[in-house]
C-alpha cells in the first residue's frame, strides 16, 4: 500500500493505538516577536501565522511491535511521519467505496477547520485487531460523512476500525523505551509539526 509523499519521501505511518492510560496530549505552539520603542511602547508580531501542533503520547507494544517501531523511528529520524491526532478519534458506522459514515465531527477542530493548513488533508484508517491500516486523502467532510479522493485499497470492518485526522510530523525528542515485562514495552514519543514551505 502506498503512502502520501511529503518533501520527496513517503509519509511513515504509525499503525498503533496509543496507551490511553498515559497522557495523550496535543499542544498548540505560538511564537511572537516583541518590539519595544524608545518610549517603552510594546508591539507584538506573530512569527507563526497559525499555531504549530505538538503531540505527546505513548504506545504499549509487544516485543516485535516495539522492534518494528524503533526501526521505523530510526529510519525516519530525518523524514516526515503521518501522526494520527488521537484526541480526534472517529468511529465509522458504515463504509462505502469512497466514503465513511460516522458520528458528528463538528467538534473535531483539525478535521473541520477550514483555515489555511489547519484542516487535515488525510485520514488514517486503523483496524488494530487485524493490523490493517491505510492513509487516505480527504476530498470533503460533512457533519457525519467523510469522502475520500480515491477508495481505500484495504478492506476495513465496521466496529473494529478507527479513523484519525493526521498532521505531518517529525520526532522532537529521542524515543523513550521502557520494559514492562520481557514481552511488553512502552515507547514515549513527541512529534512536532512539519510545515512544508
Amino acid at each position: 500500500m502506498s503512502q502520501p509523499t511529503i518533501a520527496g519521501n513517503s509519509l511513515i505511518p504509525l499503525p498503533y493505538m496509543p496507551d490511553w492510560a498515559n497522557t495523550v496530549e496535543m499542544s498548540y505552539i505560538f511564537k511572537t516577536a516583541q518590539f519595544v520603542s524608545t518610549y517603552k511602547a510594546e508591539q507584538r508580531k506573530a512569527l507563526y501565522t497559525l499555531p504549530r501542533r505538538e503531540q505527546t503520547f505513548s504506545y504499549t507494544l509487544s516485543q516485535v511491535e516495539a522492534q518494528q517501531l524503533l526501526y521505523d523511528l530510526s529510519y525516519g529520524k530525518d523524514k516526515i511521519f503521518g501522526v494520527p491526532i488521537y484526541n480526534e478519534i472517529i468511529v465509522p458506522t458504515a463504509f462505502s467505496t469512497i466514503l465513511i459514515l460516522h458520528s458528528s465531527t463538528a467538534s473535531l477542530w483539525n478535521l473541520r477547520n477550514e483555515t489555511l493548513r489547519a484542516r487535515a488533508d488525510y485520514l488514517f484508517l486503523l483496524e488494530p485487531s487485524s493490523d490493517t491500516f491505510e492513509t487516505v486523502s480527504i476530498y470533503g467532510t460533512g457533519d457525519t460523512v467523510t469522502t475520500f479522493t480515491i477508495a481505500p485499497s484495504e478492506t476495513f470492518t465496521v466496529g473494529k476500525t478507527y479513523a484519525f485526522p493526521i498532521f505531518y510530523g517529525f520526532l522532537l525528542r529521542a524515543p523513550m523505551l521502557k520494559m514492562i515485562t520481557d514481552q511488553l514495552y512502552t515507547v514515549d514519543l513527541t512529534f512536532g509539526e512539519y510545515i512544508d514551505g
